[in-house]
């Protein structure tokens, strides 16, 4: 089938290469729309007529090889549609492109192999409100300022009818971009959600039975893309923690620089942020001491408490928080012997201690008042006076 794209005189070396070896490469592309597959040729030809000028410098069997390596995938180069990029690296003072696959171009490809139909991903900020669970995700985005991003979230709906999902906290984001060669500029500065998406789209790739194929184009991306140790072992989250090498695997499912405890059986990684967040607009709520940030103890409470619920979701935790929070009465408080604050009421009492926040939540109090001011830490024992100030029962 002759192609339009031989309709031009080749400009230079590198279109001449394209231009002898366009039906091999039209064999070769993803998919079976001829349309399609003509309009990538036109678009990878034009490419190699007029080469960035960044990429001076690079031998131009080197450029000819990276634009094949795009058009097996099916990806246009360097243009409005953002499927992939040949960036220049210098490695031993030798300039060489490499191909890097960019956040559509990573959609593409997933929906090309014919694994994936649908693909959802999105960032989230500290007033969103969301479900969560291994096979769905649903975000509830509140309209005006929704704050800072605390993590970013994809959806695939698999071929096979299932669905797989994925959460990264900022701080998987950032753990991510700290292993990436061009961490300090480009769209990791300019484009930080953008980067943000197609990280933890590309985590979640990790859940698609990718064919041989398939996964050695995407590891080639991600180890020019990415820095790596092959002599060392890096941690890796998989249900259980264990040791693998280096490899996009390795990246793009390393655990969080700062360690942290073994999480229960099960749960999903703890969104620490959403936890801080939620945390500090309750003790302004209610009065309590403010958590100025979420310690190792504190992670254990959360943990054991949740395990006690049994429930995954962190911001079901803290509605049932806030619902027990309601139920304190002065009566309630004048018998706590405790400095009242999350600490205390989220513990799980152990040798038959009270647990206050199961009493509260079931109700076993006399009466609702709304913001109780409670006394902060360090501060001496309630007094009449300062249970008058709490108001008088309905």
């Amino acid at each position: 089938m002759k192609n339009e794209s031989t309709a031009l005189v080749p400009k230079n070396r590198l279109e001449s290469w394209f231009v002898s070896r366009v039906e091999e490469t039209m064999e070769v592309l993803p998919g079976d729309d001829d349309r399609t597959k003509r309009t990538v040729l036109r678009s990878l030809q034009d490419f190699c007529r007029n080469p960035p000028e960044m990429l001076r410098g690079c031998e131009d069997k080197n450029v000819f090889e990276e634009v094949l390596k795009a058009a097996r995938l099916g990806l246009t180069l360097n243009d409005a549609l953002h499927h992939a990029s040949l960036i220049p690296f210098k490695s031993k003072g030798v300039k060489r492109a490499q191909l890097i696959i960019e956040y559509r171009g990573l959609a593409r490809v997933m929906r090309n192999s014919g694994l994936v139909k649908a693909i959802h991903t999105g960032l989230i900020h500290e007033a969103d409100s969301y479900e969560w669970t291994e096979s769905d995700f649903k975000l509830q985005r509140r309209l005006g300022d929704r704050g800072e991003i605390v993590g970013a979230y994809c959806v695939l709906d698999l071929s096979d009818g299932t669905r797989q999902t994925e959460v990264m906290s900022v701080v998987d984001v950032e753990h991510v971009r700290s292993k990436s060669r061009a961490k300090d500029s480009g769209p990791w500065v300019s484009d930080w959600g953008q980067m943000a998406r197609k990280t933890v789209l590309r985590r979640a790739a990790n859940l698609v039975d990718w064919s041989p194929d398939d996964a050695r184009q995407l590891q080639r991306s991600d180890r020019t893309e990415f820095t790596y140790d092959d002599s060392a072992s890096v941690e890796v989250k998989e249900g259980s923690v264990k040791k693998v090498r280096g490899g996009s695997k390795a990246v793009f499912e390393a655990a969080s620089p700062e360690p942290e405890p073994e999480p229960v059986a099960k749960a999903p990684r703890p969104a620490w942020a959403l936890h801080l967040k939620n945390a500090r607009a309750l003790c302004a709520q209610h009065k309590l001491p403010e958590w100025q940030s979420i310690t190792e103890p504190r992670k254990k409470l959360i943990r054991e408490r949740m395990e006690d619920l049994s429930i995954k979701d962190p911001g079901e935790l803290w509605a049932k928080i806030d619902s027990a929070l309601a139920n304190l009465t002065p009566a309630y408080y004048e018998n706590w012997t405790e400095a009242i604050g999350l600490d205390v009421l989220i513990r799980v009492p152990k040798r038959g201690n009270t647990d206050h926040f199961t009493k509260l939540l079931e109700g076993q109090v006399v009466r609702t008042v709304t913001h109780a001011p409670l006394r902060t830490e360090g501060s001496p024992p309630v007094s009449d006076a300062l249970l008058d100030l709490m108001g008088e029962e309905e």
